[in-house]
């Protein structure tokens, strides 16, 4: 006999009230309880319960002990809980780590999709800068920038344009503009992200190997921020969420090539549960793609 075994009996008989009453909803005989009862009190070494007559009642040590037992049982549930989703490669929940407008954009609204039958989700944010390996560290499946790592899975999410929001009354918003080569941006205040942003740290890339001067009207950490910002008319704001506040976007080019974040999403393969880690991946894929089309035909991108 186990002793989690004993402490699920002895867990029993409280919640029951009795011996008896415990015996009957376990469908032991009240003699085999009670012997599994002094088993248990013969291994902890005190009495738990003082008897008086049919009536049991808990001594001040089987109080202290039920928190213990309880405690015990509740570990024991988690054990096998994990053990059947090893087996199976279904997690109760994964952890997502993403940039914040990530999470809000994409990740939000794939969540939204799920059947309810699905395991739940759990967002943290991380920079788009963070190596994918760094930030698996405390996640399951991690959406970033940054380039492919070698022993990661990797799901390729999308290529995510880095445009120019301005205002309605700005005019490349009158004209219709719908693309700029950043030498458009030069002399210009800009309104930008802060540095530890991949479209930030691209940005600026791109404008120091051009030679191309601007000023740095406001740096905000969100995108929210930048997209009011600009939408006022205080200046051109530059990220690549989807324009907010009734700004325009312009699509950024250098030449002849886009300015564009490429969002990948990276999980460790041996993860036991890789294979619903992949499937989440291509739901993300999936969603930003929706998303990409829906601003492209909003802003009316050819």
């Amino acid at each position: 006999m186990t002793t989690l075994l004993r402490l699920s009996y002895f867990v029993a008989i409280i919640d029951a009230g009795s011996i008896t009453a415990a015996a009957d909803e376990l469908r032991l005989t009240q003699p085999a309880l009670s012997r599994q009862l002094a088993a248990l009190e013969r291994e902890v070494g005190v009495a738990l319960f003082e008897r008086a007559g049919r009536r049991t009642s808990l001594t001040a040590a089987g109080r202290a002990f039920e928190r213990e037992a309880r405690g015990m049982l509740r570990q024991a549930s988690q054990l096998e809980r994990a053990a059947r989703e090893l087996r199976g490669g279904q997690p109760s929940e994964l952890t997502i780590a993403a940039p914040d407008s990530t999470l809000a954009e994409v990740v939000a609204p794939c969540l939204a999709t799920l059947a309810h039958e699905a395991f739940p989700v759990i967002a943290r944010t991380v920079s788009s800068l963070t190596p994918a390996r760094e930030a698996l560290r405390a996640a399951d499946l991690v959406v970033t920038a940054g380039p492919p790592e070698d022993g990661l899975g990797t799901c390729t999410l999308g290529r995510v344009p880095i445009c120019a929001h301005v205002a309605p009354t700005h005019p490349w918003a009158r004209d219709g503009v719908t693309a700029v080569d950043v030498a458009e941006l030069a002399g210009s205040g800009l309104i930008v992200q802060t540095i530890d942003n991949r479209s930030r740290v691209l940005l600026d890339t791109v404008l120091a190997a051009r030679g191309i001067r601007t000023t740095i009207l406001a740096t905000s950490e969100l995108e929210s921020v930048v997209q009011a910002l600009a939408a006022s008319g205080y200046g051109i704001g530059v990220l690549t969420e989807s324009p907010k506040f009734g700004a325009h976007a312009v699509r950024l080019f250098d030449a002849e090539r886009p300015l564009e974040v490429v969002t990948r999403a990276s999980w460790q393969p041996e993860h036991f549960a890789a294979a619903a880690i992949a499937e989440l991946a291509e739901r993300l894929r999936a969603q930003l793609q929706q998303a990409t089309a829906r601003i492209a035909d909003a802003q009316r991108w050819e």
